[in-house]
């Protein structure tokens, strides 16, 4: 009698523990086709999502999108370049460290004619330095006119190296706060701590790095 009673224990745990481990395994499953590396319940999992469905942003390899791992600052530039659709340019971007023929050359030439970047204030634009999370919050209050950075995870805002996660939960936000038609927006992915619409990327800029 007490070998049925323990046996029956043994099986009944077995399967609890299964189960168990089949809803780990689902909570933890890859959030975007391909990448292992995002699971489901990642903070950063939707807007993985959302810059891979728009075609901004590629994983690193077809298997990994690499969340904390860094983006350069052609990268970036790149990004929001295929945000604007890739329009036409023409003309010399005027930094001595890029190249013409370049995956990022037109990039950073649109970049530099809608004053979104200006270098480094020295004839350098740093294609392949990692973009901090001071200049990923610079740039994007240039390009859209106010903060997209807001209560990102991990983000302050310093000169420590932006994560690909954060530079995808940002555009996000980008996304969210360019389709309002409300200055205040209230159902951000990530949403702002606080906003000042009135103060344009230019008018702060004196106060960060150049980029």
């Amino acid at each position: 009698m007490k070998k049925f009673t323990l046996l029956g224990f043994i099986l009944a745990l077995s399967v609890v523990l299964t189960g168990l481990a089949i809803s780990v395994s689902a909570d933890d499953g890859p959030a975007v086709d391909g990448f292992a590396d995002v699971p489901s319940n990642a903070w950063y999992a939707e807007a993985v999502a959302y810059v891979q469905e728009k075609g901004l942003m590629k994983g690193n390899t077809t298997t990994e999108f690499a969340p904390n791992e860094s983006l350069t600052r052609a990268m970036l530039v790149t990004v929001l370049y295929r945000l604007e659709n890739e329009p036409q340019v023409v003309g010399d971007d005027g930094f001595s460290d890029t190249a013409t023929g370049q995956w990022y050359s037109n990039a950073v030439l649109w970049a530099t004619k809608q004053g979104v970047v200006n270098g480094y204030g020295n004839g350098l634009f740093g294609p392949d330095d990692n973009i901090t999370q001071e200049q990923l919050e610079l740039v994007l209050s240039r390009y859209l006119g106010q903060s997209a950075t807001g209560d990102i995870p991990g983000f302050t805002g310093s000169t420590a190296p932006a994560t690909r996660a954060q530079v995808a939960a940002a555009l996000l936000n980008l996304s969210l706060l360019t389709n309002s038609n409300q200055q205040e927006t209230t159902n951000l992915m990530y949403p702002e701590t606080t906003k000042n619409p009135q103060n344009s990327a230019n008018a702060a800029a004196p106060a960060r790095p150049r980029l």
